[in-house]
């Protein structure tokens, strides 16, 4: 992996930390749990990848997608107002992303969110059906928090990334089917832990 590769990775998880510490800086006026109230920053770091995915023979050979990732993710909410969830994230060693997602369920202890649609830079290759090469992809997925303590949370995602179809069917027409098959079973499952600000 080139360096300048791995710079912009780090890059953009410090930047969301940044963001995150610059955004929920106490200025004293308010108590902490009203300022929780108002806005919430996530820090979620899992581990997982796609390792019961079936090597299936098609036309392009075995499968080609990650078997094993590493998800940074800096989640931004204002539950008061809004279920919406806007999420920046680094899949390790991969690229970067930026997604829109919808708490469906949020009680005081578990969080489901769904449509965790957005868009994925491939810095090195792709995280699935990596034959293909593309700078970009389009991610969706769902996700799950369960609260152990006040702050934290174990988590549990599930992203599958796909090629842009308006591309890829126009080049491969119906040859492309294979390649999404092989992502939707790629999809990458991460288990890991979250800490709120």
């Amino acid at each position: 992996m080139k360096m300048y590769k791995v710079f912009l990775m780090v890059a953009v998880v410090c930047f969301g930390m940044a963001l995150a510490t610059v955004a929920t800086a106490d200025d004293g006026s308010e108590s902490e749990v009203s300022g929780q109230e108002t806005f919430e920053c996530q820090f979620n770091l899992g581990l997982g990848g796609a390792p019961w995915m079936e090597a299936y023979d098609s036309l392009y050979g075995a499968s080609s997608t990650a078997s094993f990732t590493g998800h940074v993710a800096v989640r931004f909410r204002l539950p008061k107002y809004t279920p919406l969830v806007l999420e920046v994230s680094a899949v390790f060693p991969y690229g970067v992303g930026v997604a829109l997602g919808l708490d469906i369920v949020h009680t005081d202890r578990v969080r489901l969110h769904i449509g965790d649609f957005g868009m994925f830079g491939n810095l090195t290759v792709p995280v699935s059906v990596a034959r293909l090469e593309r700078k970009i992809d389009i991610v969706f997925g769902v996700g799950a928090e369960v609260k152990l303590t006040k702050t934290v949370s174990m988590t549990l995602d599930w992203r599958v990334f796909m090629p842009p179809p308006i591309t890829t069917f126009r080049h491969y027409g119906d040859f492309a089917r294979p390649m999404y098959d092989e992502a939707l079973k790629g999809g990458q499952i991460w288990i890991g832990f979250s800490r709120v600000w």
